[in-house]
């Protein structure tokens, strides 16, 4: 009956000589632990500057913020991976009413810092706005700026004149709009 209550003496005899032979054989060899732990500390140090060096190049844009680029439209403005602007009909002057599912399909075009032009791109009309989510989204004459969730490669212009209100937009400052689409519903 003690063995049932107490579990089984040989067992725990067994594992209490396994863990003092243990014991003795670290005790020789002290620099062991010090060791596992130095080389848990420098794989946690590794994965951390690698964590941080490839976030630091992902955000590091190719090029211009804005650059002009020749369409079937004519000269539009693109971003600096090359994908096209756009414009949204229902925005106000430098106020962004794209937020949440329409952002999430029209990405706000954005930036760190301050915005950079290639030639060709008025400067003086290239600016910011500051969204809700204290991200940075860029504005030309007016118009705050969107890429477009399906355009994947330069040169795709897939949400020109999407429902009446989604254009490109040209180094002048205005919606390029195709032949037969039909004005923007709002805006300015």
């Amino acid at each position: 009956m003690a063995s049932e209550a107490g579990g089984d003496p040989d067992a725990r005899d067994s594992s209490d000589n396994v863990r003092s032979a243990l014991s003795r054989w670290l005790s020789g060899h002290r620099w062991i632990p010090a060791a596992i732990l130095a080389a848990v500390v420098a794989a946690i140090a590794a994965l951390l500057v690698l964590s941080l060096s490839g976030s630091s190049t992902s955000t590091k844009p190719a090029g211009p913020s804005v650059s002009v680029r020749r369409s079937s439209l004519g000269q539009i403005l693109v971003d600096s991976r090359g994908l096209t602007l756009y414009t949204y009909g229902h925005d106000k002057r430098n106020v962004s009413f794209c937020s949440d599912a329409c952002a999430r399909v029209w990405p706000p075009a954005t930036v760190a810092g301050r915005p950079t032009a290639a030639s060709g791109v008025s400067r003086a009309r290239l600016k910011t706005i500051r969204r809700l989510d204290h991200s940075t989204q860029l504005v030309y004459g007016g118009h705050p700026l969107y890429g477009f969730s399906e355009d994947t490669r330069p040169g795709q212009m897939g949400g020109e004149g999407f429902l009446g209100v989604w254009f490109a937009i040209s180094p002048t400052g205005r919606p390029v709009k195709e032949p037969g689409a039909r004005a923007p519903s709002g805006g300015y």
